[in-house]
């Protein structure tokens, strides 16, 4: 990553039916039924490190805006 670069994060469409999910606009870690995410997959064929990921993902991001406060989430059209 070069100074200046912009990073694109994309979360795309995860954990936001409205029927499922409880605000499914808000980006809730501790959401009661995350769970039932097919995000990692379900059943069989459900990642084994998606609660690590969804906590390394928030980790990640709280650093990120604790270093660099100037930070802002920009929406796309």
């Amino acid at each position: 990553m070069k100074k200046e670069e912009p990073i694109l994060l994309v979360f795309a469409t995860a954990n936001r039916d409205a029927e499922k999910f409880n605000q499914p606009d808000k980006f809730d870690i501790e959401r009661a039924n995350n769970s039932e995410s097919l995000t990692f997959g379900s059943g069989g064929h459900a990642c084994l490190a998606k609660h690590f990921l969804n906590n390394l993902t928030v980790n990640v991001l709280t650093r990120l805006l604790e270093k660099f406060p100037e930070i802002r989430l920009c929406k796309t059209k």
